[in-house]
């Protein structure tokens, strides 16, 4: 008789256990598609990127939720707290065999291209998947360069030891990010190509 009471407080458990689990899960689905349901129609409410390093990594993933590609593409700055001095300029576009457009967006400041900044956003049908990358917040930058062109071409003779047939390209400005220790700093340098014939 003992054993058979047992028995039955072992299967009156399991039963309650089973109602918890489901019951539980059911609210959980629930919880998950009332979060599609919603549709964000202000880059005020959507999710905002926690960056994981000084050099600007973020990641936001907002393929559980209804935001327009528009809603955030078209108000960059104000999504990322920028101001107007800052720029983002579409520079790819590729899409897959699954329908998702990748659109890839460079990042300037003051018009001078802050090298490594760029932002990728994953749309399918028009709606937002993710959005990643690398951004810095610039702020009070110096846009004004201080070695003139016949500096960085003297340079660039003393470094490689020729001065005949040297081929420069054209020099251009842009922001660079070096790391310190602790933190990344934006330093504003110039880039040239150049060609030296063997």
């Amino acid at each position: 008789m003992k054993r058979e009471i047992y028995q039955i407080k072992k299967i009156t458990r399991g039963v309650f256990l089973g109602v918890v689990l489901l019951v539980s899960s059911n609210s959980v689905l629930f919880a998950q598609n009332s979060q599609t349901s919603a549709t964000y129609v202000n880059v005020d409410e959507v999710p905002k990127p926690r960056y994981q390093n000084e050099m600007g990594t973020f990641s936001v993933d907002f393929s559980n939720l209804s935001v327009s590609k528009d809603i955030l593409i078209n108000n960059f700055n104000k999504y990322f707290n920028l101001d107007d001095a800052n720029q983002f300029v579409l520079k790819e576009q590729v899409s897959d065999d699954l329908g998702i457009i990748t659109y890839k967006f460079e990042h300037y400041y003051k018009d001078i291209l802050i090298d490594g900044d760029l932002i990728f956003v994953e749309v399918k049908n028009d709606k937002l998947l993710y959005v990643s990358g690398q951004l810095i917040t610039p702020s009070l930058l110096n846009t004004t360069a201080t070695v003139s062109e016949e500096q960085i071409k003297e340079s660039v003779y003393n470094f490689i030891g020729v001065r005949e047939n040297v081929d420069f390209g054209s020099i251009k400005e842009l922001y660079t990010k070096i790391e310190n220790n602790e933190s990344v700093e934006l330093k504003l340098v110039k880039a040239l190509s150049i060609h030296v014939p063997m």
